[in-house]
């Protein structure tokens, strides 16, 4: 993605003030990190036998389904799959949140280039998170603030497996270009401490891996 021009962010909120801040938009930093677990598990649990592309497949498949199950059973939030795109809606702001790979910039306060998502998006991806319009323009547009004063429109969930650690953050994107499928920079980044899990070794049977959740400073 060497060809990617660098992303302007508007606000970094570091780990410190991370839990804080997703509480104002309904977003608790716990359910967060249980869905990264549980993603980690879903994809820990796959055998030689499967494809390549299965655990990272599986560990965001986990991630998603964890986390709008716990949003969920706030009451605060629902599931929505428009277009194809899974995401939670908030009852009451309409904000969105959805979950996307990350590059290596992902979780890093020091980045002038991210992060990016892995694999670019398409129009859908722009259109999925409006019920009735399209949440991307090819400018970059600033969201509307709700009365409760918590930022509202679309966030992303963006975690990255660096091999050690994983690292996330929860961002809200300024605009999204449709020919590089990419977003065009960022409103909001909330950075996230990395989660390291206690035992990355697969269990013999391939079932109930069990990991101690560790959290830990992003230096990088």
């Amino acid at each position: 993605m060497s060809d990617l021009q660098p992303l302007l962010t508007a606000q970094i909120v570091p780990p410190e003030r991370a839990a804080d801040y997703l509480r104002a938009i309904d977003i608790e930093v716990e359910d967060l990190y249980a869905a990264v677990a549980e993603g980690v598990r879903c994809a820990e649990e796959l055998d030689h036998f499967a494809p390549p592309t299965a655990p990272g497949l599986m560990r965001w498949v986990g991630v998603v389904a964890e986390l709008r199950r716990r949003l969920a059973a706030t009451g605060r939030w629902i599931p929505d799959d428009r277009r194809g795109q899974p995401v939670s809606r908030h009852v009451e702001s309409r904000r969105t949140l959805a979950v996307m790979s990350g590059d290596w910039a992902t979780g890093s306060p020091h980045s002038a280039f991210g992060p990016h998502t892995v694999r670019r998006k398409g129009r859908a991806t722009a259109d999925s998170f409006h019920p009735d319009e399209v949440l991307f323009p090819l400018e970059a547009v600033t969201p509307p603030r709700w009365s409760d004063g918590a930022l509202a429109g679309t966030w992303v969930l963006l975690y990255r497996d660096d091999g050690a650690a994983i690292r996330l953050e929860v961002s809200q994107p300024a605009g999204f270009d449709s020919d590089s499928g990419q977003f065009t920079g960022w409103t909001v980044r909330v950075l996230l401490d990395d989660w390291r899990p206690g035992d990355r070794r697969r269990p013999p049977s391939g079932i109930g891996a069990g990991f101690d959740l560790q959290l830990v400073r992003s230096v990088a």
